[in-house]
């Protein structure tokens, strides 16, 4: 009801706006004038009788109106009171006009005293009635349903998911080798056994032995790897002989003989081995025998008792080894493999195209059965909005009210302007008809 209200009203009222606020902007303005003509003629009239001005009194038809609007005044100030008691004093040590009027009795608004009440009492009311982890959960299902299926969101993945795998491909491959080069070698070993071997003999050894060019390979393959050797073969032949000259006199007389006649001449051993390895006869031995490898195979490995202890012993000294094989193999090749599927556009493509989609019907039913309990465990609606509603500036607030339910309030104002007019006129009329 002060001057800065009052000019409030009026500016609101020259703006225009919605013609149904503009009535009660009106009717509110006026009330408020007719309290200020009031309160002044009332004090004018006081201030005559009082210095003898109006010998006679006040006149009767001046008192019923005085009453009239003095009852209308007293009703828009109760409900202006009311309504300024709601955030004002915003501090117990504030001085407001409200203490001054209440003698001290009212040393806080409701709102600003009862903050952390009303804060707890609305974040409950909103976590169990509006917005329920049901409610929530049920909803950014429909939000990730909607989103997977926006042609830019699934491009968006793939831009920032590219990325992020080329990243982190170190730290991939270091956690897969070690996982695939198990597998693999557990695999290997595990197969390792005798009908894996049979089978190995007469669907891939015995049909490759077949041809008389895989014979010739593998006997000049042998044949080249004996030649390789013979020099460490004459070694050893060499230090037995030179061994055996400790042995007594008539080795080491027998020996020296042999030497001395060249019958023992090591370079001579050395010719004829390399020209009987090279012989046509040696390589044609070698390659009848191993024509027959594969039956010969066939027919003992079902037979040989020992197969399975060979076997057993092949597993443990080769699991290492196949593992060390396959562990060299993958840190040369996966790098390479995964790049190269890295930039294929087949995979994106289908990641956009399928990927996501397939994920997309495994996410949503896990977020419907279980998200629900996964957001009341980790997400505390109700406790997120009272520590919200607590930490609010209560002038602001305050502020905010005035401003979206000034209308409201000033029809509250006006009522009460309303409600005391016909109240003052119920006296009138009473004192009259008494």
């Amino acid at each position: 009801m002060t001057p800065a209200e009052l000019a409030t009203l009026i500016g609101k009222i020259r703006e225009g706006g919605d013609a149904h606020t503009r009535r009660w902007t009106i009717a509110q303005a006026g009330c408020i004038i007719a309290i200020w003509v009031t309160v002044g003629a009332v004090a004018v009239a006081i201030a005559l009788a009082a210095s003898g001005v109006l010998a006679e009194g006040v006149p009767a038809w001046l008192r019923v109106v005085f009453t009239i609007l003095l009852a209308a005044s007293v009703g828009y100030a109760t409900n202006y009171v009311a309504i300024q008691m709601l955030f004002n004093p915003l501090d117990p040590g504030q001085r407001h006009w409200l203490r001054r009027l209440t003698l001290g009795l009212w040393r806080q608004g409701l709102i600003p005293q009862r903050r952390q009440r009303l804060a707890e009492n609305i974040g409950s009311l909103v976590s169990r009635e509006l917005f329920t982890s049901a409610a929530l959960v049920d909803e950014i299902a429909v939000l990730l349903d909607r989103a997977l299926d926006e042609p830019h969101v699934r491009e968006h993945i793939r831009l920032e998911l590219e990325p992020i795998l080329r990243q982190a491909l170190p730290d991939i491959i270091d956690r897969l080798t070690p996982e695939v080069t198990d597998l693999i070698s557990e695999a290997v070993a595990e197969g390792l056994n005798r009908e894996s071997l049979l089978e190995i003999v007469e669907h891939v050894l015995a049909p490759w032995l077949q041809h008389p060019s895989n014979l010739e390979l593998l006997a000049d393959r042998l044949v080249a790897f004996m030649q390789g050797h013979v020099p460490w073969l004459i070694q050893q032949m060499e230090d037995y002989v030179e061994a055996q000259r400790g042995e007594g006199l008539l080795k080491r007389m027998a020996i020296g003989f042999a030497q001395w006649s060249r019958l023992i001449d090591w370079d001579q051993v050395r010719y004829e081995i390399h020209s009987r390895l090279s012989s046509r006869q040696t390589r044609r031995e070698l390659m009848d025998y191993l024509a027959g490898v594969a039956e010969r195979l066939k027919r003992t490995l079902p037979a040989d008792e020992d197969l399975g202890a060979i076997i057993t012993q092949a597993r443990t000294r080769g699991r290492s080894f196949i593992r060390e094989a396959v562990q060299r193999f993958l840190k040369r090749e996966l790098p390479r493999a995964i790049n190269r599927l890295l930039d294929a556009d087949a995979l994106w493509q289908w990641l956009q195209d399928e990927g996501i989609t397939l994920l997309k019907r495994q996410l949503l039913p896990w977020v419907r059965r279980h998200g629900e309990e996964v957001f009341a465990r980790h997400v505390d609606v109700g406790r997120r909005v009272s520590s919200a509603v607590e930490q609010m500036d209560v002038a602001e607030v305050n502020e905010h009210v005035n401003r979206i339910a000034a209308e409201q309030l000033g029809a509250i104002q006006v009522l009460g302007f309303a409600l005391g007019l016909a109240g003052g006129m119920l006296i009138v009329m009473l004192n009259v008809g008494g």
